[in-house]
């Protein structure tokens, strides 16, 4: 998380940088030599309807559906983003959060191999989209398909439920929660980015890393002079300091962006 910079030249500013960080930690470390092509899974519960969990159409989005904050959307020009003539939410969040955001988080592994995903298949992307979205929410026929034809994937632990897909689950407010989750939020177990158990921890982090904590901090002092325009200092001030861990880095990667990308 403090390769900061580094990772910013990498993406060149187009994402929050922990998306990259991360895996690229990683990467830096591994001997590609005699390895090839890197199996991402990109994109696999989108195309299954993870991306609209009512199991029907949904025509009325607004400014900042599917962003990590929704804190300054009212900063943006949404009319601008619907003159693209989006014909419903799940296709909205198909362009804006799944191919402009998610993708750039592969730019971290292509410094090293290429990608690939057997749900950018066009075939496979087609005929998935095909099939009616009340069969597709919450990967209703996905799970099936699997227990039935490939019943030993499901031994398999789903990341996103921290379960098998084999487990019961209920729909809550439109997501799919395990009765272990449920029982877990009775409990009050920290959940979200503030859980060990998320797959990015980023609020857990900067709760017990002291170190990290202290390199936010370090990093905005150190670089928010950098904001000329007035306003857009003004919001960056609110957004750190009032802001969760995620809108706290999403500051930090617009600082990194403007010293790495457009400050000689």
């Amino acid at each position: 998380m403090k390769d900061l910079d580094e990772v910013t030249k990498i993406s060149s500013g187009s994402l929050v940088y922990h998306g990259i960080a991360y895996a690229y930690s990683l990467f830096k470390r591994i001997n590609f030599q005699n390895l090839g092509i890197m199996h991402s899974g990109q994109l696999g519960d989108v195309i299954f309807g993870s991306y609209n969990a009512t199991g029907k159409p949904i025509y009325n989005f607004s400014n900042g559906d599917g962003a990590f904050s929704k804190k300054l959307s009212h900063r943006l020009d949404f009319d601008s983003i619907l003159k693209r003539s989006y014909d419903n939410y799940e296709q909205f969040c198909f362009y804006q959060r799944g191919f402009n955001g998610i993708n750039d988080g592969l730019k971290g592994i292509q410094k090293f191999t290429e990608t690939i995903s057997p749900f950018y298949d066009v075939d496979v992307l087609e005929f998935a989209l095909k099939i009616p979205l009340k069969h597709r929410s919450k990967q209703q026929i996905y799970k099936k398909w699997i227990l039935k034809k490939h019943p030993e994937a499901a031994d398999y632990i789903w990341e996103k439920t921290g379960e098998k897909i084999s487990v019961p689950s209920i729909s809550l407010q439109n997501k799919e929660i395990t009765f272990k989750k449920l029982l877990n939020r009775f409990k009050f177990v920290k959940k979200g980015y503030n859980s060990v158990y998320n797959m990015n921890p980023i609020e857990y982090w900067l709760r017990t890393n002291n170190e990290l904590k202290l390199f936010y901090e370090s990093y905005f002092e150190n670089n928010i002079d950098l904001v000329i325009d007035k306003d857009l200092k003004s919001d960056c001030f609110y957004l750190f300091n009032s802001g969760n861990a995620m809108e706290k880095t999403q500051v930090l990667s617009l600082l990194s962006a403007i010293k790495t990308i457009f400050t000689d």
